[in-house]
């Protein structure tokens, strides 16, 4: 039975993570190792299609921007929907398994038709839907930026990394205990934990709380 749990989101983040630790008797430390600073641009031509890749770049978007009535909106998958239907905005096009960004890419792909997107993303974006699709038919619309905000974490037994740049930053102050298990909030994380020589026991497709859940629930 594992008995802590360290995750790179903060508090507010996992909810549902929080209260089935409470039940469980789970220790979790929640803290983001990265934080945001916002970038006022502008799109350079209307579009068709807004996508976006999590609540985050919805919220700094909608900072400055409002997505008009005949603009259809795409999530990489239902976390990020559900979110944006609390704010009032309803998803066209909703990604099946966000921790597999480049099969949501070519679904999305598929689905866009030949219109033309605006993905609102990070300085620092991993690219993978805009990287699937025609050039001719994407902006990438730079509305924040993400740096390194390091925090020292005592050792957990389970280890969740919620994205590369929340592991890069990690490291910069904490190191892995050795008998640590890790599981990647999607492929993209794993990519990079592989990369660095870390083994990962499990990589999120859906990358929801919900999925995290079920796998402690089994294991």
């Amino acid at each position: 039975m594992i008995k802590s749990i360290y995750i790179s989101r903060n508090e507010e983040e996992i909810p549902q993570l929080s209260s089935y630790a409470v039940q469980k008797g789970i220790r979790v430390t929640a803290v983001s190792q990265i934080r945001f600073e916002a970038v006022n641009n502008q799109p350079k031509s209307k579009t068709e299609v807004i996508f976006f890749s999590s609540i985050r770049a919805a919220e700094y978007f909608l900072k400055n921007q409002h997505i008009a009535p005949e603009v259809k909106v795409a999530t990489i998958g239902i976390s990020t929907a559900k979110k944006l239907s609390a704010l009032g905005i309803q998803s066209d096009f909703i990604g099946e398994k966000a921790g597999d960004p480049e099969q949501v890419a070519n679904d999305f792909n598929s689905w866009l038709n030949g219109r033309k997107v605006l993905i609102p993303c990070s300085a620092s974006s991993n690219r993978s839907i805009a990287a699937v699709l025609p050039k001719t038919q994407v902006e990438e619309l730079i509305v924040y930026r993400t740096m390194s905000d390091c925090k020292p974490v005592n050792p957990h037994a389970l280890y969740v990394f919620t994205s590369p740049s929340n592991f890069k930053a990690f490291q910069e102050c904490n190191q892995l205990p050795q008998a640590a298990t890790v599981i990647a909030w999607g492929n993209t994380t794993q990519k990079a934990l592989n990369s660095a020589g870390i083994d990962v026991v499990f990589t999120l497709e859906t990358s929801t709380e919900e999925e995290l859940i079920t796998f402690l629930s089994r294991n």
